[in-house]
């Protein structure tokens, strides 16, 4: 062989050995999906809530999730759209919490 073949065939052996390591390293590691939600050619790049196809902020999106519910607090004619656990129907987001009066 000559030195160009030898220092081709060095080459792809390393590229084979990184490959390889970085495949053994990788190994068991959980890695979380992106969201599959995408606006005016843009994808989300939010983490996935596990066991769905979207993040936090657009699992509205998921006509067949039924976790959660939009706030739906109306203000000043705009209606909240932040997710929120579907937990009671009189729960809202951190925006729009009623917080207690407090007393001197």
């Amino acid at each position: 062989m000559t030195i160009g073949q030898e220092a081709v065939v060095f080459k792809t052996a390393m590229d084979r050995k990184i490959r390889a390591t970085s495949l053994l390293n990788n190994k068991g590691k959980s890695h979380l999906p992106h969201c599959t939600y995408v606006e005016m050619g843009i994808k989300c790049t939010g983490k996935m809530i596990p066991k769905s196809k979207y993040c936090r902020k657009h699992i509205l999106k998921d006509p067949k999730q039924i976790l959660f519910r939009a706030c739906n607090v109306l203000q000043s004619d705009n209606q909240c759209q932040e997710p929120i656990v579907n937990f009671d129907t009189k729960s809202t987001c951190v925006l729009h919490e009623k917080l207690p009066m407090l007393r001197d």
